[in-house]
């Protein structure tokens, strides 16, 4: 039991003095002793840090989550779906055709884009930011790239950015749109007839139900 005991703890102590040999080399590798210490920090792009200047300013604003998904509104054939609502196409699983159907019942009449900027600006908001375009490829302006807008494939047949953006205009608000979708073939800055007065925020990420739509 000793010497089993001796064997683990001379194991022990020479696991320890390995280690602290092996970060002693790696520490002077190259001659430099504090490169292993220091923290990885990107470099600065000093054309991105003035884009973004308008927005540290601001602060407050308002972000807006807007698309077909407001229709099922987080529930497919009495289930609910798990997550975000604006997932509700991938996390239900529902099928590319039948998901597009929600197209022709999108018809928000009562949509006032000067009542919009009127509250944001009230509140104390200085920028108004919309989902032009999210994961399931529908976008909010009308696009030349494809009839799947709020223009072409619905009742509605207003192109909601412009309005918005008109407005911003009319009430000296800044505005941007952001898009979310990749690989549907529509992905890009909406149009100018947007009209954003500040460089236009676009977040891209990889979806399933982007790709989806893509294969068809």
């Amino acid at each position: 039991m000793r010497l089993r005991t001796a064997l683990v703890f001379a194991l022990a102590a020479g696991a320890g003095v390995a280690a602290r040999a092996g970060l002693k080399a790696c520490a002077t590798c190259g001659g430099d002793r504090t490169s292993v210490a220091q923290p990885f920090r990107a470099a600065v792009d000093p054309a991105k840090e003035k884009r973004l200047e308008w927005f540290r300013e601001a602060k407050y604003g308002l972000f807006i989550h807007w698309g077909l998904y407001a229709i099922p509104a987080g529930e497919w054939k009495g289930q609910r779906s798990l997550g975000l609502g604006e997932w509700i196409m991938f996390r239900s699983r529902i099928p590319v055709r039948e998901y597009e159907t929600l197209a022709s019942r999108f018809n928000p009449i009562k949509y006032k884009a000067d009542e919009w900027v009127t509250l944001a600006k009230d509140a104390g908001m200085k920028y108004i930011v919309i989902t032009s375009k999210h994961h399931d490829g529908f976008a909010l302006f009308k696009s030349q790239a494809s009839p799947y807008n709020a223009v072409d494939a619905t009742p509605f047949k207003r192109d909601i950015l412009k309005e918005l953006a008109d407005a911003r205009r009319d009430r000296g608000s800044a505005s941007a749109s952001t898009t979310r979708s990749r690989r549907t073939g529509t992905s890009r800055t909406p149009p100018a007839t947007s009209g954003t007065s500040r460089p236009t925020t676009r977040r891209t990420t990889t979806s399933t139900c982007a790709a989806r739509r893509s294969r068809r």
